[in-house]
C-alpha cells in the first residue's frame, strides 16, 4: 500500500469531483513505480514534482 499525500488537485466547486493533470498523474506514476520497486509494505511519502523521491 503507497499512500501519497498532498497531491494537487482539481476539485469541482459544485460535485466535489476530482480530476489531476497529466504532469501530476505522470508524478503519481513514477512515485508508486518507485515505492513498489523497492518491495515497501507500506509507504507514506508526500507528493513533490521532484524525481528524487
Amino acid at each position: 500500500m503507497i499512500v501519497v499525500r498532498n497531491v494537487p488537485c482539481l476539485e469541482c466547486k459544485i460535485c466535489g469531483g476530482i480530476a489531476y493533470e497529466d504532469v501530476v498523474s505522470t508524478r503519481l506514476d513514477d512515485i508508486i513505480k518507485h515505492f513498489s520497486d523497492l518491495m515497501i509494505e507500506l509507504a507514506v511519502v508526500d507528493y513533490t514534482d521532484s524525481k528524487t523521491a
